[in-house]
This record gives structure tokens, sequence and C-alpha cells, in this order.
């Protein structure tokens, strides 16, 4: 079952009990979106962050990858091995190239609902005015951006970052 992005997402039993993961991205966004997430996903499989992309269509729309065995991190007990591994894990992510990142200049387009109430409407104003000063003073770099304990599995030795929808070059 998906989360909150737009991708259907299904767990593929093959005969032989190899499990895989197929996911139908969301074809309302466009291809270089679509090409940039498995790019990013890619690379970071390299790196044991994400898990490894078995197939990905030629238009970008379907990718199957790998059944990560684990539980969702908030499943998991937050002990200090798996906590420096995330911590490990962020510090790669951070660092790879970002020649061909997409840069998103706030977090409002993607995460905030609309809303007409004077409260939202000020913490709307305050947000922005604070999200301007750090994306002026920070250092961008590749960023989950909607990094949760949904989006993490944890296994015995690794904490894996999945959905990267919304992946992006913005403060880390």
């Amino acid at each position: 079952t998906p989360g909150l992005s737009d991708s259907k997402i299904y767990k593929v039993i093959l005969e032989n009990q190899k499990i895989f993961i197929a996911r139908f991205l969301d074809t309302k966004r466009n291809f270089k979106e679509r090409e940039w997430e498995i790019s990013l996903m890619k690379e970071t499989a390299k790196k044991s962050i994400s898990p490894a992309i078995i197939y990905s269509s030629p238009n970008q729309d379907l990718i199957i990858m790998d059944y990560i065995d684990g539980k969702n991190f908030n499943q998991t007990f937050l002990g200090d091995p798996l906590l420096k591994k995330l911590a490990s894990n962020l510090k790669i992510l951070h660092s790879l190239p970002i020649e061909n990142a997409i840069k998103i200049t706030t977090l409002e387009k993607r995460f905030f609902v609309k809303s007409p109430t004077k409260e939202y409407q000020h913490f709307l104003s305050m947000f922005r005015a604070l999200e301007k000063d750090f994306l002026t003073n920070s250092t961008l770099a590749i960023t989950h951006t909607n990094l949760h304990p949904g989006n993490m599995r944890a296994d015995k030795g690794n904490v894996w970052i999945i959905d990267w929808q919304d992946a992006a070059l913005y403060g880390p």
C-alpha cells in the first residue's frame, strides 16, 4: 500500500519465493522528475542506503526493486547501532554529487495544504521567512525531504530508506 505518494506499490512473490517490490510511479510527475528519482535510487542502492533497482521501464513509470525483509523503523528498537547507521547513511546521501539534482525552492509547494484560517496564514508567513533565511545561509545537498519512520526499513544491520519521490536539492 502506498503512503502519501501517488505511486501504486505491490509486493510480488515469485514461485521460487523470491520477493520483489513493483512500484508504478505517478505519471502526473514529469519524466525528468521520475528519471531523477530512479537515478538517485540507483546511486543510493550502490551505497546500501536504498533497495537495489532490478528494472525500470523506458518511460520511467515502473520500477522493480529488491524487497527489504525488515520492519518499519518506527517498529524497531531505536538502539544505538541503528541510529548510528541511519546517521552514517544520511551523511553519505548528503555528500553525493549534485549535478543533476532537482532543486526545490520551498517545501511549502510540496507539503502544505492550503487553508484560509488566520492561524494557518500566520504560520505560513513565519515558515516562508524562516525557510528563506535557511536556504540563503545553508549549504545545499541531496536530501530525501520526506524522511520519517514510515519511509525507513530496518533489518539487523542497516536502515534502508525508501520512497524517494520527493528527493531534491535542499538544506541537509
